[in-house]
């Protein structure tokens, strides 16, 4: 049990290795389930108790992230202090979970996509021996489908406002809060500054070291639109398909 809750690593996590896709399953299963169950969980008199059990395993997703890091002696401002996009977007989906904010979920749903991708190249090294594999999943899969409760359940759907909206909010919150804090801390929160083995390593091939930040701005822009403007389109579609009945 020691082990379990400790920084060391046992067994290794490979990125589409057998745990990997055993998440991705679950991943999927969880949606498939949400999505054929939204007309029951919205008529149920428990519907807010869903909601809210949804919230509070994201809220003690982050505390226990920090107390695990604390209590191994790992802490760190550059790698710990929540400043993130999954951070972001975690907190904004617990505030509509207890809320029903129709304007936050307008502005967070966009930045969901950031769940996608920690599920999809997940940025640990520790296998299902560890607490860690268990949090950083559990964490990032819960505010993915907060989004996606209010998605089906509740029929939100982000406008295309809400699009020019977030990316306004994300380019302000990058260029204006986390880059500068990046500079002067010596951090690399958004990995702003470095790639450091993710994804945006493609980047450093594509723009080179100096147009980096810019290469990072502008695919946000772009996985943002791919992720988001297709819902966009489609309720535009089922609008217009309504007015043409009448």
């Amino acid at each position: 049990m020691k082990d379990f809750f400790s920084a060391t690593t046992g067994l290794t996590f490979v990125e589409f290795g057998t745990y990997h896709l055993i998440v991705l399953g679950i991943v999927i299963g969880s949606i498939l389930v949400l999505y054929l169950m939204r007309g029951r969980i919205r008529a149920s008199k428990h519907e807010r108790t869903f909601r809210y059990v949804l919230g509070a395993i994201g809220i003690l997703s982050e505390v226990s992230l920090h107390l695990w890091q604390l209590l191994n002696g790992i802490w760190t401002f550059a790698d710990s202090f929540p400043m993130a996009i999954c951070f972001f977007s975690l907190a904004m989906g617990i505030y509509v979970m207890f809320t029903k904010s129709k304007k936050v979920f307008d502005i967070a749903y966009f930045w969901a996509i950031g769940g996608v991708a920690s599920i999809l190249f997940p940025d640990i090294p520790f296998g299902p021996d560890r607490f860690r594999f268990y949090q950083y999943l559990i964490g990032h899969l819960s505010f993915f489908l907060m989004f996606m409760y209010m998605l089906f359940v509740h029929g939100y759907r982000p406008s295309l406002k809400a699009f020019w909206k977030s990316v306004a909010l994300l380019l302000g919150v990058t260029l204006l809060v986390v880059y500068p804090i990046d500079l002067l801390t010596g951090a690399n929160f958004l990995f702003l500054k470095d790639p450091a083995g993710t994804p945006f390593e493609v980047l450093i091939d594509l723009v080179g070291s100096k147009f980096y930040l810019v290469g990072v701005v502008v695919t946000a822009f772009v996985v943002m639109g791919v992720w988001g403007l297709p819902v966009i389109v489609a309720e535009r579609m089922k609008e217009n398909k309504r007015r043409a009945v009448r």
